[in-house]
């Protein structure tokens, strides 16, 4: 699950916030540092950044999409990259 933020059936509003240092630890981790799963997360000027996962770094969106997302800084460590059409992972491959 999400190491900053995880979210489940939900709209979540994220607005304004920095979030960094995060780790998903578990097997096949998602979302270092915002995991969304069947939730529709509106993303507004946000800094994620420095989280680290297996998929999705900065931001991992599972059966959903994003409402919106402006302004935002997203970057992550990846260690494995998977794409699925019904997913997003959002963050940069780890050197």
């Amino acid at each position: 699950m999400g190491g900053g933020v995880f979210c489940y059936l939900g709209s979540p509003v994220l607005t304004n916030n920095t979030i960094s240092g995060n780790r998903a630890t578990a097997e096949w981790s998602f979302g270092g540092g915002v995991h969304c799963e069947s939730s529709s997360p509106d993303l507004t000027h946000n800094t994620i950044v420095e989280n680290t996962a297996d998929i999705g770094g900065g931001v991992a969106l599972k059966r959903r999409i994003l409402t919106g997302a402006t302004d935002n800084i997203i970057g992550g460590t990846v260690r494995r990259l998977w794409r699925r059409s019904k997913h997003a992972w959002m963050g940069p491959r780890r050197p």
